[in-house]
């Protein structure tokens, strides 16, 4: 026999013996097991994402040189009552074969750096070969044991168990030898748990049917080597199927499935009755990290609504900082152009003509130029206004004109100097024809409704002088 060193090969190739030797015609159920390392289904089992659905796990250790092996196997794991059990709880067995010496040594440095009480009580587990005797077995009928890495048709026939069905046996001889021989504990049905952040063993059961103790709470009640070694194998569930052996004190364990399923019951619900106070720790613990969650997301929410909020503040700020630049732009465009359009109007103005009573005057008086006279014009600004807007326009570098006294700004025109002219220096001051009117104090009229434009200064009756008034329309 060789030893399979991968894990996952070594449990597969159990798995599939096993199904092949005690589940091949039908009647029997497969165990769940789980095929795969030790620590992977341990995390299988209790690394789930709630604690509730943390469930035990089952360890089964085989050994072929047991005498209980075989009858173990049939009535106990291929089952209906554990089948059943298994699979409505979700429960999965990890099996491992310990007949090989090597293989067993495997398993104990697997569990002895988790549960060494559990490693130390494999390895202080007895094994005995017992030998049936007087049953004829022909070829095909031996059972085989294919261990880790042989296949079916390569490995030997069971040394120590033969009998006439491979299904069941219907009656065990035993030799006068054998019943003066040790009783062996294997095949081992492990039940493990996770309680309070330890493993724990819960139950075992051992190839004759009986609850090893386990150093728990609520174990069973405590048990001595010597009543283990003198206990007789267990009834299998008919009056002729076993003829017990011998012995000073009779401890009778049993493979009854229904019985057994209801200790494995039993077992369960005291797993759960413990679990509880982890679970209400748990519960406590989920309802104070909901709290916190609740107040980290408020808190955050409060935050992001902060964020929000001067994320908005902030981009109204700079809307309205654009705005205003735009503004100012355009205001300093709008600006421009009326400067602009001041000094277009200012440059069409014609020169004005000397003071009269000057002898400049009096000379242009008798000029061709002044033979319509000089006409001396006051414009009275608009009421609330004590500058023209062309002071508003002109940039802070130039130099800005006298500001008119007593709100009246003076300007002399030529007798022929037209009303196109009047409505020039009108806009070089930033007076607008289309904003401002220009009015005759009496008769009251408005100068700028007037449609000929070119109606002289002496036509319009304003020679020698005439004070004129400046109107928002």
């Amino acid at each position: 026999l060789e030893l399979i060193d991968s894990p996952v090969q070594a449990t597969e190739n159990f798995s599939t013996v096993f199904l092949q030797r005690y589940c091949r015609d039908g009647a029997e159920l497969p165990p769940p097991f789980a095929c795969c390392r030790l620590d992977e289904a341990l995390d299988g089992a209790f690394k789930t994402q709630k604690l509730a659905d943390r469930k035990p796990l089952f360890i089964y250790l085989h050994d072929d040189k047991s005498i209980g092996a075989h009858i173990f196997a049939t009535r106990v794991l291929c089952s209906m009552e554990l089948h059943q059990f298994f699979n409505n709880n979700d429960i999965n067995i990890w099996p491992w074969d310990v007949t090989l010496e090597e293989a067993k040594a495997k398993v104990l440095r697997w569990i002895e750096p988790r549960i060494e009480w559990l490693a130390n009580k494999i390895r202080s587990t007895p094994v005995s070969l017992f030998c049936l005797v007087n049953i004829p077995v022909t070829a095909p009928s031996q059972l085989h044991s294919p261990q880790h890495g042989v296949d079916a048709e390569d490995a030997g026939p069971l040394q120590d168990f033969r009998v006439r069905d491979p299904a069941l046996p219907s009656q065990l001889q035993y030799s006068a030898a054998a019943a003066e021989m040790e009783k062996d504990d294997f095949p081992l049905l492990i039940m493990v748990v996770k309680l309070a952040g330890s493993l724990e063993v819960l139950y075992i059961l051992n190839g004759r049917g009986i609850n090893l103790p386990t150093p728990n709470r609520g174990a069973a009640t405590p048990w001595s080597t010597d009543q283990e070694m003198n206990a007789s194998f267990p009834v299998l569930g008919t009056e002729d199927s076993v003829v017990p052996i011998p012995a000073s004190t009779s401890v009778r364990g049993t493979l009854k499935a229904d019985e057994l399923v209801t200790e494995l019951w039993n077992k369960l619900l005291l797993f759960n009755t413990r679990l509880e106070p982890e679970l209400d720790a748990e519960k406590e613990r989920l309802e104070r990290e909901q709290v916190r969650a609740e107040q980290d997301h408020a808190y955050r929410e409060s935050l992001r609504q902060d964020q929000l909020k001067m994320k908005a503040k902030k981009e109204e700020e700079e809307d309205t900082r654009r705005r205003e630049q735009l503004l100012q732009l355009q205001a300093e465009r709008e600006k421009a152009e009326a400067l602009a359009e001041c000094r277009r109007h200012s440059s069409a103005l014609p020169k004005e003509p000397p003071e009269p009573g000057t002898a400049e005057g009096e000379a242009f008086a008798h000029s061709r130029e002044g033979a319509a006279g000089t006409a001396t014009l006051r414009f009275r600004l608009p009421p609330g206004l004590s500058l023209p807007p062309l002071f508003d326009l002109l940039p802070e570098e130039e130099k800005r004109p006298e500001p008119p006294a007593n709100g009246m700004l003076i300007r002399r025109f030529r007798g022929v100097d037209t009303l196109s002219d009047l409505k020039h220096f009108m806009e070089s001051l930033g007076f607008t024809v289309a904003k401002f009117k220009l009015l005759t104090t009496f008769p009251r009229t408005d100068l700028t409704a007037i449609a000929d434009d070119a109606v002289t200064v002496a036509e319009l009756k304003l020679v020698p002088q005439e004070t004129l008034i400046l109107e928002e329309r």
